[in-house]
């Protein structure tokens, strides 16, 4: 319980029990997207609806948080090296200097085991998205000004 604060030169942070509440003396407040091992699960889920390429991946994560937020070819990459290394994925065939990649058997089973995990996640993510309210929402919301 409580608050305790850090920072560097102008920013100054606040956290409370449940982690970053925000900066302060300008900019955009920054915190880390994922951690441990959820890009990993968002990738693969997203490579198991469709075979993707890295740069579609980042996109893909891109539209899903209404442009909010991207990840960055220097997390992706690596992660997808990982995601082959542990057998969770590999090349499909493509043409063009890209290769896909699809997931594997294994790979899936993986998504099964992590299936509420990925959910919370893709949910999470989907939250991010700026709300653009619907024409009834708008029109309600003028009417209630009036």
């Amino acid at each position: 319980m409580g608050r305790r604060s850090g920072g560097w030169g102008p920013f100054h942070f606040e956290f409370d029990d449940n982690g970053f509440r925000g900066r302060h003396g300008g900019g955009r407040a920054r915190r880390r997207m994922f951690e441990s091992g959820e890009l990993r699960l968002v990738l693969l889920k997203l490579i198991a609806d469709e075979p993707r390429h890295g740069y579609d991946l980042i996109r893909a994560i891109e539209e899903l948080t209404g442009g909010e937020y991207a990840p960055s070819p220097g997390v992706v990459y690596p992660t997808l090296t990982l995601l082959q290394d542990m057998g969770l994925i590999e090349e499909a065939t493509g043409e063009g200097p890209r290769k896909p990649f699809q997931v594997t058997d294994e790979g899936r089973a993986h998504l099964d085991e992590k299936a509420d995990e990925i959910e919370a996640l893709l949910d999470r993510l989907k939250d991010i998205a700026p709300r653009n309210p619907t024409a009834a929402e708008r029109r309600s919301a003028g009417a209630s000004r009036t």
